[in-house]
């Protein structure tokens, strides 16, 4: 009876585990703020940022951590900064008032993405979004430099999401050939920036 008892509770345990692992990965954030909602991948945790200075045509600012497999652990010591939860992060996403199009136009232009001739554009792929749209364009180096070799730079996918009045964009950087981790990095910024909601 007493092993029937311990195998029903960890028959519980192990519901309420999965229970809470899956309400953690379809965890749903809305920003009134940055004028969108969205919901948290897998393997990101959605840092809450508590009276951020914002400049120019920023509107707010969304940070994450990268969690479970993808956790980066920190290396050396951290400098304090005037914004010290930049620094407990590992990045952070800038909501602007930059329509859309606006926006996709300075990432295409020759100083944007392409870096004056270093990077040529692959694929652009379009989703739409409620109340917004997502492209993500993948970019090659044309000719990478042995820097861009050893800093892991000979690819960007970029992706840039919004409306006609909001817009967000993230570059993420990865080599010819993509590792395990690049490629769960790129399923997280789609999954992320797929979730979008603008409003």
């Amino acid at each position: 009876m007493k092993r029937i008892v311990l195998l029903v509770l960890s028959i519980l345990s192990c519901m309420a585990w999965a229970g809470s692992a899956n309400a953690k990965e379809s965890e749903g954030v809305t920003r009134n703020d940055c004028h969108l909602s969205f919901l948290v991948p897998t393997n990101l945790e959605y840092v809450e940022v508590e009276d951020a200075i914002t400049t120019g045509k920023d509107e707010c600012y969304l940070a994450f951590k990268y969690s479970g497999d993808m956790r980066i652990k920190p290396e050396g010591h951290v400098f304090s900064v005037p914004e010290d939860w930049r620094a407990m992060t590992d990045f952070a996403l800038t909501v602007k008032s930059i329509p859309l199009l606006e926006n996709i136009a300075q990432i295409e232009s020759d100083d944007g993405a392409k870096q004056h001739g270093l990077f040529k554009l692959e694929t652009k792929e379009h989703i739409p979004l409620p109340g917004g749209d997502l492209y993500i364009s993948k970019y090659s180096a044309v000719k990478p430099t042995q820097k861009m070799v050893n800093l892991h730079q000979l690819e960007e996918t970029v992706f840039v999401a919004g409306n006609s009045v909001h817009s967000v964009a993230f570059f993420l950087y990865s080599g010819s050939r993509l590792t395990k981790k690049d490629r769960e990095k790129v399923m997280i910024f789609r999954d992320l920036f797929s979730s979008f909601r603008f409003f």
